[in-house]
């Protein structure tokens, strides 16, 4: 059975939906309902929903923002709006939220009901049918869970791999393995997380020392860390040629903590070393000095900050630890060869 959520202020309406069809024969169950969308995120949490059935105007949360959070924790999750508006701002953000269907509740018919939930039970069965078909398995349900899972992380993992970013691979390799728990069947989910892991290997600029054998996970989820740890040290050795273990950690606290007041002693402190020594080994494998690199990782985010955010210079400047904004301002242009406002323009 598909399972649904009816979300509608109007009582009157919420009943009739409920009772216009007879929703068990056409292979969907109602599993609850809502007065708005904020009632509905929590049947959400609670619920595994594959269907939202939606008004788009209600008080607090609409259904717009509902199938935008919806989306987020599910991208595979359906939804159906069925609105008063007819102005076409509204069926655009539908659109672009990936809405199934845009419906006007003045020219709402059972007919035209039935018609959509059996095209959206079409579309479920035939998703099922290809993650069956993938895996060589009948077990669609967390077929189904598992995909959601490999979609939610496949492109944070690739994107950390191409962006050389080996802190986010492994945290977020991890996190991955901590949502999923115990509660997947081992053999599809190792297969997922086969699959994964070839993707991230091709995704390499250069995959040179890592074996196929070990990107065929033949063992429990701790083989696919331990293999996530040899690429991100690659990455690691690609990005700073370096493969110590306490410089990645010492970069991995700059980056994690680039708005604050970085000093060489409180990271060496981190990373459990002298101070002089530290500094010592930090610019013998980065060929860097310690402040210089502080600096360069501070500019490299500040660049990021201004080409995707609407922050101001000011703020960007304060988000990456540099308190002066005219010396912030001297120091991108230096260091660069272009203003903020520029990169930004």
């Amino acid at each position: 059975m598909i399972r649904t959520i009816l979300v509608e202020d109007d009582i009157e309406m919420l009943e009739g939906l409920k009772n216009v069809i007879d929703w068990e024969s056409f292979g969907f169950t109602i599993v609850g309902s809502a007065r708005n969308g904020t009632a509905a995120l929590n049947l959400l949490e609670k619920l595994q929903l594959d269907l939202i059935i939606t008004d788009i105007t209600m008080p607090g949360m609409g259904g717009l923002e509902l199938i935008s959070h919806a989306k987020k924790a599910n991208p595979k999750i359906k939804s159906v709006i069925i609105s008063c508006h007819e102005e076409f701002e509204y069926a655009r953000e539908a659109m672009r939220l990936h809405a199934n269907e845009y419906l006007l509740k003045h020219t709402l018919t059972e007919e035209m009901l039935v018609q959509i939930i059996t095209k959206i039970k079409e579309t479920i069965d035939n998703e099922t049918k290809q993650l069956q078909d993938f895996f060589g398995l009948e077990q669609s349900y967390q077929l189904t869970e598992i995909n959601n899972l490999y979609e939610s992380y496949a492109p944070i993992l690739k994107n950390a791999v191409k962006n050389g970013d080996s802190f986010l691979l492994i945290d977020s390799s991890k996190e991955l393995i901590k949502n999923a728990g115990e509660k997947y069947h081992p053999a599809p989910f190792k297969a997922m997380l086969s699959k994964l892991l070839i993707e991230l290997a091709m995704a390499m600029p250069d995959s040179y020392g890592i074996s196929v054998t070990s990107l065929q996970l033949k063992h429990g989820s701790h083989y696919f860390l331990d293999t996530v740890q040899v690429i991100a040290e690659k990455l690691a050795k690609l990005k700073y040629n370096t493969t110590n273990p306490e410089i990645l950690k010492a970069i991995e606290y700059i980056d994690k903590n680039i708005a604050a007041n970085i000093s060489c002693k409180a990271v060496s402190k981190h990373v459990n070393m002298n101070s002089s020594y530290f500094s010592r080994l930090f610019s013998k494998e980065l060929g860097l000095n310690f402040s210089d690199f502080v600096l360069q990782k501070r500019i490299i985010r500040a660049t990021e900050l201004l080409s995707n955010t609407k922050h101001s210079v000011d703020e960007i400047s304060g988000m990456v630890g540099i308190e002066s904004v005219s010396y912030f301002y001297r120091i991108y242009k230096k260091m660069t060869g272009k203003t903020p406002g520029d990169v930004r323009k």
